[in-house]
């Protein structure tokens, strides 16, 4: 879906990021894990186009992409929402949904048309998915942090994109926000993309441990899913939750990562 070759990055001869290759599988989850400082959202600038690479390259299924506009990468299928939360303040939380869809749609030159009549049952359906249906007449400065968290994943979304990078999704929340965002992660991946593909970036293993596991929940049969889980579970300590995890992959005959075996003394 999304691949990164030896992407590299500096600031005043800082390296910021020195030699990064990843790649995004089509129908998942993926998370970028990493402590403050690390250059977690240097990388998603360099892969969104709002940072040009000083060397290495970025490709969107197949396409080379590292030179690319922002607008033109999002016009692609790739949805982004950003560590500080980026709405609009002063419209109601329906507005803000409603808002995105009408430009993503090319309907923000339309002079004739009433827009508040336009794209409003999208709007309510992305609403509930989300759970911010309830909240549909409240102005977006007055919601809660991770209220507008959820409202900012609305508007991506309503780009309609095939890949959505969230970038520390959780920032801010408290326990029960930043639970409630991680169970809602797969769900909207299932209903909203073709290719159900979400990556993430964060700065804690626990929040990646909970979203594969839910992730593996809805669709124990992926193999990268299930990879993904053991190994997390594996460098939080949780040996035991990994060998359950392995255990179940092989009794669906899934491929299991060879280091991660290894790792268990298998």
């Amino acid at each position: 879906m999304l691949e990164a070759r030896d992407v590299r990055k500096s600031f005043n001869g800082f390296a910021a990021i020195g030699g990064v290759s990843l790649t995004v599988p089509e129908r998942g989850i993926t998370a970028l894990i990493g402590p403050n400082g690390a250059g977690k959202s240097t990388l998603f600038n360099l892969l969104t186009g709002h940072l040009r690479a000083d060397a290495g390259t970025v490709s969107l299924q197949g396409r080379d992409i590292t030179a690319a506009a922002p607008h033109a990468i999002c016009r692609m299928g790739v949805g982004r929402s950003f560590q500080h939360t980026n709405i609009f303040r002063k419209l109601t939380v329906f507005e803000n949904v409603q808002a995105a869809l009408i430009a993503h749609r090319g309907q923000a030159r339309n002079f004739w048309g009433r827009a508040e009549t336009l794209y409003r049952d999208e709007a309510w359906q992305l609403l509930g998915s989300l759970g911010l249906a309830d909240q549909a007449d409240a102005i977006g400065d007055s919601l809660s942090h991770g209220n507008q968290k959820q409202l900012e994943l609305g508007i991506a979304l309503a780009s309609d994109p095939k890949l959505l990078l969230l970038d520390e999704p959780t920032a801010g929340m408290s326990a029960a926000e930043t639970r409630e965002a991680i169970r809602l992660a797969p769900g909207i991946a299932e209903a909203h993309f073709d290719l159900g593909v979400i990556a993430f970036q964060s700065g804690r293993l626990d929040e990646a441990a909970t979203a594969f596991a839910e992730a593996w929940r809805l669709a124990p049969g992926d193999s990268a899913t299930g990879n993904n889980l053991a190994g997390t579970y594996l460098k939080l300590g949780r040996i035991d939750d990994a060998r359950a995890t392995v255990a179940a992959m092989r009794e669906l005959g899934l491929a299991i990562d060879p280091p991660l075996l290894r790792a268990l003394g298998e």
